[in-house]
């Protein structure tokens, strides 16, 4: 599976405690991908955001298997008290 994660200032995704993406730092709109190998079932996912400067900007797309490049949808998400 290849993440995405663009944002205005700094951003990270975790996915099962390891970090992904490291797109930290001020800086403007921008983009940057990660890869992990999922095997089925369940898995920890984890983004953290911080915002200094003009407008706000985080978003989360992912593609993989029979999956396009797409936003992540809250359909594959849940939290975790409920697995």
């Amino acid at each position: 599976y290849t993440f995405y994660l663009a944002s205005r200032d700094g951003s990270r995704l975790l996915l099962d405690g390891e970090v992904i993406i490291d797109h930290d730092g001020l800086h403007g709109p921008s983009e940057q991908a990660g890869a992990a190998l999922l095997m089925a079932g369940p898995h920890e996912l984890r983004i953290e955001y911080f915002h200094a400067t003009k407008a706000a900007r985080l978003d989360v797309q992912y593609e993989g298997p029979g999956i396009t490049k797409q936003p992540m949808p809250a359909t594959a998400l849940r939290h975790p008290a409920t697995q």
